[in-house]
């Protein structure tokens, strides 16, 4: 199976602003990523307003598949019955370098939680939080890594991926 890592924290902790920098740096080091999202919020709309694609959508199909010359978008309308594993196993391709999560705080992955000014490390009660860090780090603490800039984000995810590409 790929290398994972999943990305957490409470909501305006920057886990989009992370994960965006370390797509940046898997693609410069042309890994094949695949990131999953998880959306607590139920408002997940990818359709755009007037395409063909929102108006299906807008009569209650089950699903929508649009192809284009570079890529195929599903789109399936079904209760969340898949957990992350099994959404793991069922959308990545095999030959899949790297997958990064946001979200989904209880699966059973390597962890990275992301920390508010106000947030404390005790405030997670999950499994593998293996990693800390903050986008403010003046406000936070807790000795934990500074990932106020996007140099410092891609610096660690280097590491981070050097070192376990070499187990």
């Amino acid at each position: 199976m790929a290398l994972t890592l999943q990305v957490i924290g409470y909501k305006k902790c920057g886990k989009t602003t992370v994960l965006t920098d370390f797509l940046i740096a898997a693609q410069q080091l042309n890994l094949k990523t695949a990131i999953f999202k998880h959306n607590a919020h139920n408002d997940a709309d990818l359709d755009q307003q007037r395409t063909d694609t929102h108006r299906f959508r807008q009569t209650g199909v089950a699903q929508i598949i649009l192809r284009s010359d570079h890529e195929v978008f599903v789109r399936k309308q079904q209760p969340a019955q898949l957990n992350l594993p099994a959404m793991i196993a069922t959308y990545t391709d095999t030959d899949t370098d790297l997958i990064l999560v946001e979200g989904f705080k209880t699966a059973d992955y390597p962890k990275l939680v992301l920390l508010r000014s106000t947030d404390k490390l005790t405030d997670f009660t999950v499994t593998h939080l293996d990693y800390q860090a903050t986008l403010w780090p003046e406000k936070v603490k807790d000795q934990i890594l500074d990932f106020s800039t996007a140099a410092k984000r891609q610096a660690w995810f280097e590491t981070w991926l050097t070192l376990k590409f070499k187990k």
